[in-house]
């Protein structure tokens, strides 16, 4: 199965379509959002907005982990210890 189509969580402007569909597509996502600026001029906007909308709740957003999520490891130190752990 090849790839899917999802909304972007680290690329996005408003919905992350555009970044999703740059990722998908494999071009800038930048190149994406002119294109729909063009569009949207053109289209007198209404059509565009629309589709835009419409795509934007069509297309689930992308179910991985999010790349700028760190795992943490949290590190308990008992306020009341005199030499802070570090002689154990």
């Amino acid at each position: 199965m090849g790839k899917k189509l999802y909304r972007s969580k680290e690329d996005k402007k408003l919905s992350g379509l555009c970044g999703g569909l740059g990722e998908f597509l494999g071009i800038d996502p930048t190149i994406i959002r002119v294109l729909v600026i063009v569009a949207a001029f053109f289209s007198a906007f209404f059509p565009a907005l629309v589709l835009y909308i419409a795509l934007s709740v069509a297309v689930p957003e992308n179910p991985g982990e999010s790349a700028n999520a760190k795992e943490v490891d949290y590190k308990f130190v008992d306020p009341d210890d005199k030499d802070d752990g570090k002689n154990k």
